[in-house]
């Protein structure tokens, strides 16, 4: 009977993971997906939502029947989660003004999956990201009163500057060394990634300097300044992070400037560097040789990304079935390769399905910054987006033998306290900036606008009820012929 269940269920993971994706194309298509307001588009988030529950139900029933721990260890993970995918889209709904029910349901399936995939590997993991998913939720509704009426945070720009140089100094000076990084600050038995904390910062930051208007001694300084970001975190050897603030800074430097001229000297220096560092750090080299040949000394060097290929492998298109593979074989599944994990018990199909779930949380991201009439916002978008998007690629990059191997977490996915809120807090700042198309042509200009200055002079009418000038120059001109 158990074998029944696990080989019919991971054909109906499938089938749930398409109907979400199916949902979400057609909401992507009509944009009609984010206006809770609006009736059309409301079945389609509601069926998304009813994905999300089915898929959690089947898959604790699934690792229920299939394992040997007491169905009390599962019980509060299960009921936990539940409650989450159920009530937290719809609290995040009330709060905000304007919700993007799309980005929600996109964000709580990564969520339910990390869940999931974590109650397969070990249950006291995903008991305690469980509580980090609520910790987010909560962070998310408790933020959005502060980003509603504190409308000047463009003008905090040097808060920001000092306080993420403070957090990579302090982390190099008084950080723990965790698997070759620098990267952890421990105050008892309470540990935290400060970097995770500085991404938000430093978008917050350029997009401060970069919503006005910009010459190029100024655009020299700020490259500068980005450089200096991504070189603390090189001497932390937190390579991953630094490839992911280095890419979110050329995206707000070209969105902000249009400069190709920068963009492209950016990218050049960063080339520059990236030899520099290969010769410079003996791990760089290590894993550009395991990238290049895993085969070689598949049990040392190579042996991370070739236990990870063999699971990808055999889980094949369907999956081995959910508490069917080896996951455990894989060094730090719970973080790194975990998507490895899913591919091996969920399929390649399903984790193509999952890709297309953060393309269109991406899209979410991107809708936000081309919608809203805030410069500063706009740009804040672009690089929230972009961060998230590249920390996504670099890390399945690596699990697939893409790109040299980084370590980086999966957002939403997995294990890690810092990662999630912040992930989680990104998504919260993404759903304040967004603006529904249907309200678009109705937005006034906000104190928190920040605009180029214009460059011809216009009318300034007072608010009364004069004619339009086109009617009453046709006016003149006919009683002139008369």
């Amino acid at each position: 009977m158990t074998e029944l269940l696990i080989f019919i269920s991971k054909y109906v993971f499938i089938i749930l993971m398409f109907i979400f994706c199916l949902q979400s194309k057609y909401l992507v298509s009509k944009g009609r997906n984010t206006n809770k307001r609006a009736d059309e588009g409301a079945y389609a988030v509601r069926l998304q939502r009813m994905t999300i529950v089915l898929f959690h139900v089947l898959a604790y029933a699934t690792l229920n029947f299939n394992s040997e721990i007491p169905v009390e260890d599962y019980m509060v993970t299960a009921a936990g989660g539940l409650v989450l995918v159920v009530f937290a889209p719809v609290l995040i709904g009330l709060v905000y003004n304007r919700i993007n029910g799309l980005a929600i349901n996109c964000m709580y399936f990564l969520m339910d999956i990390s869940l999931v995939i974590l109650q397969r590997l070990d249950p006291a993991l995903a008991l305690r990201q469980m509580v980090f998913f609520f910790m987010g939720t909560a962070v998310i509704l408790i933020i959005y009163p502060i980003l509603r009426y504190f409308k000047k945070f463009y003008e905090l720009k040097y808060f920001y500057l000092i306080v993420g140089f403070a957090l990579l100094l302090v982390t190099i000076i008084f950080g723990t060394n965790v698997r070759g990084a620098t990267n952890w600050i421990r105050i008892g038995q309470f540990s935290f990634q400060p970097a995770e904390i500085v991404k938000i910062l430093f978008v917050f930051y350029f997009a401060s300097v970069f919503c006005r208007n910009t010459d190029f001694r100024d655009r020299v300084i700020q490259m500068a300044l980005g450089f200096a970001f991504v070189a603390l975190l090189v001497l932390q050897r937190d390579l991953g992070s630094a490839l992911i603030f280095f890419m979110t800074f050329i995206i707000i430097l070209f969105v902000s400037t249009g400069s190709l001229f920068f963009t492209f000297s950016g990218i050049g220096l960063a080339g520059l560097g990236a030899v520099m560092a290969y010769f410079m750090f003996s791990h760089i080299r290590v894993r550009i040789s395991a990238w290049i040949d895993p085969w070689s000394d598949i049990s040392n060097k190579g042996y991370q990304i070739s236990q990870s290929l063999f699971a990808i492998g055999s889980g094949g298109i369907w999956g081995s079935g959910l508490g069917k593979g080896y996951a455990s074989t894989i060094p730090i599944v719970e973080t790194d390769f975990i998507f490895s994990a899913i591919c091996e018990e969920f399929g390649v199909l399903f984790a193509i399905f999952m890709i297309f779930v953060y393309m269109t949380l991406f899209y979410c991201g991107v809708r936000s910054a081309l919608n809203t009439r805030s410069r500063f916002k706009a740009i804040l978008a672009s690089g929230l987006t972009g961060l998230l998007c590249f920390q996504t690629f670099i890390i399945i990059g690596g699990v697939t033998k893409l790109i040299p191997l980084t370590g980086v977490t999966l957002p939403f996915v997995s294990y890690g306290g810092t990662s999630v809120v912040i992930c989680t807090v990104i998504v919260g700042l993404l759903l304040w900036i967004y603006v529904p198309k249907t309200e678009d042509s109705h937005i006034k200009h906000g104190p928190d606008d920040v605009r180029e200055p214009v460059r011809r002079k216009k009318r300034v009418r007072e608010n009364i009820n004069i004619p339009d000038e086109a009617p009453l120059r046709r006016r003149v001109r006919r009683h002139d012929d008369e």
